[in-house]
């Protein structure tokens, strides 16, 4: 049921005329990162570039930066509750700089340089931050853990960690520094396989049509190879699957059995499209959108509801990623920078040992995926690392605090897309009559 009287109507519909997802048009074309991983899997040291056909125009770019500017105006000059005020101008200074990241890359596509990189370097930790150093040296010490238990420890020094790893604490020891739930789910489900993409399209679309109030959304094979994993445009209300080309490729109608489709629907629908739908019906519209820095939350109660689902909390969510960031900004070596193609080779030997059995074809995909994740602009000559799937882990460990801490508050966490966690956003939803006046962030 939707709200007859919304505290931001007004302001709402101007900031929705503002072109969303600026990080959705910087993505890497997905048949051009096809091309790249079989290059690669013939010559991990082969030269390369790819073209970001996505990236909008400079003139395009720039509109979105002046429209964020006039709206910024009007929510200053106007005569709304100064609560109000305070959520959208957050959002307007976080959605600046991220265009910021795009306006850089651009820069640096039209007129390669070195001190065009470094300025996209420095945009991406401004916006996306940098990873923190007791969450490397854990995802470090779960990775010795994980190589040890796979009887595999010679794993450390085949990728030169083993230095690293020696000035560390005992992984149960910088393990027992966090907070973590335990699920009472021990049953996984099974293991049935669901074949191609449009299959687990219908299996998204039945897990919508069991949710309450999402009768407007859309699942979509994506047949234009413009993604190479599950997508939601909460704007658009719409959830892409890769199409058939990319989903074969990934190997995903192997390794997309129930239970992976039942982490999906824990992620993608009773995560993101619930609080998305819980937003929209709540009286702050922007909820639905998302207050600033919801992302790391909302990432990681996702990844959280995932464990949930399976009923596994041996370790923290968003491993890889975390480790190909941190190895790529070389913290393990007093920060020296590594190559897309020496993140590639690690990860590469890390899946082989710890989870394909050797199967070198396998360990290859899964390694790239990640490395073309973590950097920006992949080219030899000029790389930048992208920092924004930090989130994931770090989200994670938040969402398990959370819990661990606030277990009698969990409908907290579905009346819309902000961060419960976040004490400034809880105050000025609590004095817009959101959130109950007895809970504290």
């Amino acid at each position: 049921m939707l709200v007859s009287n919304y505290l931001d109507s007004e302001l709402f519909d101007l900031y929705q005329c503002i072109k969303p997802g600026i990080m959705k048009l910087i993505r890497v074309d997905a048949l051009s990162l096809l091309k790249l991983e079989e290059n690669l899997k013939l010559n991990s040291d082969v030269d390369f570039t790819l073209s970001y056909a996505n990236v909008e125009s400079l003139t395009t770019l720039h509109k979105i930066t002046n429209d964020l500017s006039e709206f910024k105006s009007v929510v200053e000059r106007g005569p709304f509750d100064i609560n109000i005020k305070k959520l959208y101008l957050q959002k307007v200074k976080e959605r600046l700089s991220e265009l910021n990241v795009a306006l850089s890359l651009h820069r640096l596509i039209k007129t390669p340089s070195i001190e065009s990189a470094q300025q996209l370097q420095l945009n991406i930790n401004s916006a996306f931050g940098l990873p923190e150093k007791k969450i490397f040296e854990l995802t470090i010490s779960e990775l010795v853990s994980r190589a040890e238990e796979r009887d595999t420890p010679s794993l450390i020094d085949d990728i030169g960690l083993r230095g690293y790893v020696k000035s560390l604490d005992s992984y149960k020891y910088i393990s027992s520094q966090y907070s973590r739930s335990v699920f009472s789910n021990t049953h996984s489900p099974s293991s049935d396989r669901y074949g191609n993409a449009e299959s687990v399209a219908v299996a998204l679309r039945e897990a919508l049509s069991n949710f309450d109030g999402a009768d407007d959304w859309r699942v979509r094979v994506d047949t234009r190879a413009r993604f190479n994993h599950v997508t939601v445009f909460g704007a658009k209300k719409i959830i892409f699957v890769p199409g058939d080309i990319i989903f074969d490729n990934n190997g995903m109608n192997n390794a997309m059995s129930h239970r992976k489709i039942c982490k999906l629907v824990a992620h993608e629908i009773h995560t993101h499209v619930q609080r998305a739908v819980a937003g929209f019906n709540s009286p702050l519209k922007l909820l639905s959108v998302g207050l600033s820095g919801y992302k790391v939350f909302e990432e990681g109660l996702a990844t959280y509801r995932e464990q949930e689902v399976v009923g596994d909390n041996r370790y923290f969510a968003g491993f890889q990623s975390y480790l190909a960031i941190g190895l790529a900004l070389g913290l393990d070596r007093g920060g020296k920078y590594r190559l897309f193609t020496d993140v590639y080779k690690i990860l590469t030997k890390i899946n082989e040992s710890l989870y394909f059995n050797n199967n070198i074809s396998a360990a290859k995909h899964i390694a790239f995926k990640r490395t073309s994740r973590t950097f920006i602009s992949q080219s030899n000559t000029f790389q930048c690392i992208n920092t924004r799937d930090l989130i994931y882990r770090q989200g994670n460990i938040r969402a398990h605090d959370f819990f661990v801490n606030r277990q009698n508050r969990r409908d907290i966490t579905d009346i819309g897309k902000f961060d419960p966690i976040n004490h400034e956003q809880v105050v000025c939803l609590q004095r817009l009559g959101i959130i109950p006046q007895d809970y504290g962030a």
